[in-house]
Formats: structure tokens, C-alpha cells, sequence
């Protein structure tokens, strides 16, 4: 069988209608009825990928396109994810013979681009003529062919550049341009911004869901694997079909047939280190910790590993459900990871003596919490006890979890190949 993981890098699976709404979003915008597509989803889940489908499909039209990612809130300066946008030759005037001055000199007076670091607000005279210049410009520039403006990962734009690009789409009506927006998750009551985006008349909402098993399928197939009913079942419980990590298992599950047992993939180890950074430290500790506890896991054993007050949880808990880690579980003060294999890249970032300490201290909390009832709960005692065993003896010692998690959390090799120790 053909593919491999080259193929699976170039698919695009499981989104035909919402590639075929955007679409006619991108044919409407051309006629005249400029739109906001404010494209929704957890990391991973194909919203960059929707975006350079659209953008393929613009420049096999002729329609210039400018893209620009936004960077991490606090390191951005103001209006940063509007400077690579602007500066494309299409909207400066290159693109048509001669440059027009400077957007920035323009508007201020000079040849020094804006420091209004104390807030969007600042300078309001001088932020309107920002705005309307911004506008003529874009609207100018979508004359000839049309435009396509590309803003990934919005939720780290700088309020700045958020308020621009709110002003933006209130005009965009009787315009030739489509502007596509991605952003993490839903908004949630922190997000003012995306919220009143989301609501503006000239907006369309496109919300990104996990694969389905016949899409899990036919990436299993391209990258050479059976995929199987009982396969496909086991990377869609390990994955809920986030096209990323559904990749990066197949990548991995091609690399075991040709070269033995292997563990987490590593673009998953390193794409989870990166977002575990992102939240507080408190929420990293939660997260590590409970990665050990198991892929579903009580609050109040977490606590008691953390040694802290249950309630201290709540604030980090939340922010680890806004942030796509964990989702609530089925009963009162019990969670669960959004995708087993994250779970799995979390604890692997964990020394082997880090694994052996929580181990350890979760079989303690299990005791501890359910001392006189403890019948219902040996199985995970004896699991940590033995996963703590195993992490401080020399020969079974191993750098990452083993994939697969069973009912409680525990490691199961049922159905996959065995750990490499």
C-alpha cells in the first residue's frame, strides 16, 4: 500500500463542508458583500489548514492575499499583527506602480511608526485617521481582483490590532474582501474582543469539530496502515479526532512497523510542551500532576498530591478547561483530558524521579481519601505503586508513558505494541 507520512501532511480530510461554506463566503465577498469568517477551534484541529486552503484557492483566482500571525499578547506591539498585512505590496501600492507614503508617516507625521503602548485608546484623533486610512486602503487595494486577509491565531492579537480589525469589519459590507480569522476554542468571558466580532452582522462563525471515524480512516490509509474498525477506534479514543494528533500517530504507527515499539510521538511532546507554557504555573502543576493521577482524575486526589486545599484547584482547573486541556468529567469534582494522548505528552515531559514522587503520592492520596472504602480503588493504588517501582529501578526506567490509558487512567498495552522496556 501506497502514502506514508508525506501524504498524511498533505490531506485535508473531513472538511468538505465547511472548506465548501467557506468557499461561497470567498465567492459572496467577491461579488461585493464582504464578510468576516471567524474560524473556531482547539489547537490543532485544522484552523491553519482551512486558512491556506482558502488561500490556495485565491491565488489560483488571482486574488492577492496578505497573512499575518499574531504572536504572544504581551510581546506584540501595538498593531504588530497589522504591520506584515500592510506592508504587503498590494496594499502599500507596489503591486500598481509606485509606492504610496508610508501608512504610518501618513497618518502621524513622521517616519516613526506608533508607540501607543499605554493602550488602544490612546491618541483617539490620531487612531481615527489609523483606521479610516487603514480602511481606504484595503478597499482600494480589493479593486482590481478582490482581497483575502488571513489572521491566524487571533486570540494573541494586541488589543490594538484586535480594535482595528473590529472597525474593519464593521465596514466590510459593499466591499470585495474576506477577511479569515482563526482563533483557540470559543471565546470565553475573558475575550470582549472576539466576542463582539463573533456578534458584528458582516460575521460568519465556522466552529471546528474533531474528525470522524470514516475521515480517521482514510488518514490511517494514506499513510500506509490497515485501519481496521478496532484501530480506527483506538486513535479516535486516543485522539477525538484532532487532525494534528490523528497524524502524528500515524506517523508514529508507521515508524513501529518498520522499526519496533516506540512511545509519544514527538511533534505531540513538543507542540504540548509549548501549549503547557502558556498557561500559569499553578495550571502546569495541576496538569502534571494529574497526568500521572490518570487520563480521567478526581480533584480532590490531585489536591492531595499537590498537598493544597482542594478550592486552590478551581482557579487553575478553569483555566486548564479554557486552555483545551481537560473537560469535566462525569461526575461532581471529577475531569478527564480532552485526548488521552495529550495526557500521554504531558507525563512524558516528566523525569523518571518526578514520576516516581507523584506515583507515589498518588497512591498515598488514594489511601489517605478513601481509607475504610478502599475496595473500589486498589487497582489504582497497585498501579502507582508499581509505575513508582518501575520508575526508580535502573533497568525498566523510561523517558516517556507508555500510549494507550485504560478505563481508570492506568497504562494498557491491549491492542497496541508493547512498551520499549
Amino acid at each position: 500500500m501506497g502514502g506514508g507520512a508525506a501524504d498524511v501532511a498533505a490531506l485535508m480530510v473531513g472538511r468538505d463542508r465547511e472548506l465548501s461554506r467557506v468557499t461561497r463566503l470567498f465567492d459572496d465577498a467577491l461579488a461585493g458583500q464582504g464578510r468576516l469568517v471567524l474560524c473556531t477551534g482547539e489547537s490543532g484541529i485544522g484552523k491553519t489548514r482551512l486558512g491556506e486552503e482558502l488561500t490556495a484557492a485565491a491565488a489560483a483566482r488571482g486574488v492577492p492575499v496578505a497573512w499575518a500571525r499574531a504572536a504572544d499578547r504581551d510581546s506584540s506591539p501595538p498593531y504588530g499583527l497589522w504591520r506584515p498585512v500592510l506592508d504587503e505590496p498590494a496594499i502599500r501600492g507596489d503591486a500598481w506602480g509606485g509606492s504610496r507614503p508610508d501608512l504610518w508617516s501618513h497618518v502621524f507625521g513622521d517616519a516613526a511608526r506608533p508607540v501607543l503602548a499605554e493602550s488602544a485608546d490612546a491618541g483617539s484623533a490620531h487612531r481615527f485617521a489609523l483606521f479610516a486610512e487603514v480602511r481606504r486602503r484595503l478597499a482600494e487595494a480589493a479593486g482590481p481582483a478582490g482581497l483575502l486577509l488571513v489572521f491566524d491565531d487571533l486570540q494573541w492579537a494586541d488589543e490594538a490590532s484586535a480594535a482595528l480589525l473590529t472597525d474593519l469589519v464593521r465596514q466590510l459590507h459593499g466591499t470585495r474582501m474576506l477577511v479569515f480569522a482563526s482563533y483557540r476554542a470559543s471565546p470565553g468571558a475573558g475575550d470582549e474582543t472576539l466576542l463582539r466580532l463573533s456578534a458584528e452582522a458582516n460575521a460568519d462563525r465556522v466552529d471546528l469539530h474533531g474528525l470522524t471515524a470514516q475521515a480517521i480512516e482514510e488518514l490511517l490509509r494514506a499513510a500506509g496502515l490497515p485501519a481496521h474498525a478496532d484501530q480506527v477506534d483506538k486513535v479516535h479514543a486516543e485522539t477525538d479526532g484532532n487532525p494534528f494528533l490523528v497524524r502524528e500517530l500515524a506517523r508514529m504507527l508507521v515508524e513501529q512497523r518498520r522499526h519496533g515499539p516506540g512511545s509519544v510521538p514527538g511533534r505531540v511532546v513538543d507542540a504540548t510542551a509549548y501549549r503547557l507554557a502558556q498557561v500559569s504555573e499553578p495550571a502546569q502543576a495541576l496538569l502534571r500532576t494529574a497526568a500521572v493521577a490518570g487520563n480521567s482524575f478526581s480533584a480532590g486526589v490531585v489536591a492531595r498530591m499537590l498537598g493544597v486545599p482542594v478550592l486552590r484547584l478551581l482557579g487553575p482547573l478553569d483555566e486548564c478547561r479554557a486552555a483545551g486541556f481537560v473537560v469535566a468529567g462525569d461526575h461532581p469534582g471529577d475531569y478527564r483530558f480532552s485526548h488521552a494522548l495529550v495526557r500521554s505528552a504531558v507525563a512524558a515531559g516528566l523525569s523518571a524521579e518526578e514520576q516516581r514522587r507523584l506515583h507515589t503520592a498518588g497512591a498515598d492520596a488514594i489511601e489517605a481519601l478513601y481509607e475504610g472504602r478502599l475496595r473500589l480503588h486498589l487497582a489504582d493504588v497497585a498501579r502507582h505503586r508499581v509505575e513508582a517501582s518501575l520508575a526508580t529501578c535502573p533497568v525498566h526506567r523510561r523517558p516517556q508513558p507508555r500510549l494507550a490509558a485504560g478505563p481508570s487512567g492506568g497504562v494498557t498495552g491491549s491492542g497496541w505494541p508493547a512498551p520499549p522496556w
